[in-house]
């Protein structure tokens, strides 16, 4: 088997069941816990932005009886929904980092994200529908790119010598 191969086989998996068997719950940085929360995380993500991007279908939706979250609960009520699911979010996503161990520039990060989740709901709370692609596009634009940037490094270049056995006979050969 390849050097690369048997590197990754003795890593957990993104479904935190482990090559070596079973479900694990710690330690944390082998548990399940870390992808199952950013999973989570994108999925109230896209939940609050697809309840903002709805609202554009309102009045479409309510003349031919489409029965859409935003023509059932009102657009005042979906949009507490939408920032309710992007408040869960960035919980998880802080719990996440937390967890993950991530310092300053993943702080910094947040921050720019949880700024740019206020301005969304605030363009869309405020503003009139032709705000909402502004809100939509760019806004979830910045916060992707915002939470990329920080951690790529971290996870990119983990792997070192003394984490992989493969590696450390290959130095030593």
């Amino acid at each position: 088997m390849s050097s690369s191969a048997s590197r990754w086989r003795s890593r957990p998996s993104v479904a935190g069941w482990p090559s070596r068997g079973g479900f694990v719950l710690w330690p944390i940085r082998e548990s399940a816990l870390l992808p199952l929360s950013l999973a989570a995380a994108v999925v109230f993500w896209l939940v609050g932005f697809d309840i903002i991007y709805a609202l554009q279908d309102y009045a479409f939706d309510r003349q031919h009886g489409v029965h859409s979250l935003v023509v059932r609960w009102g657009p005042a009520n979906a949009l507490k929904a939408a920032f309710l699911a992007h408040v869960f979010m960035f919980g998880l996503l802080l719990g996440f980092g937390l967890l993950s161990g991530f310092r300053l520039p993943y702080s910094v990060g947040m921050a720019i994200i949880g700024a740019s989740l206020m301005l969304e709901h605030w363009l869309a709370r405020k503003r009139s529908l032709k705000w909402i692609n502004t809100a939509f596009f760019r806004l979830n634009a910045l916060i992707s790119v915002v939470f990329w940037w920080p951690w790529w490094p971290k996870w990119c270049f983990r792997i070192s010598v003394e984490d992989d056995p493969d590696l450390a006979t290959q130095r030593a050969a």
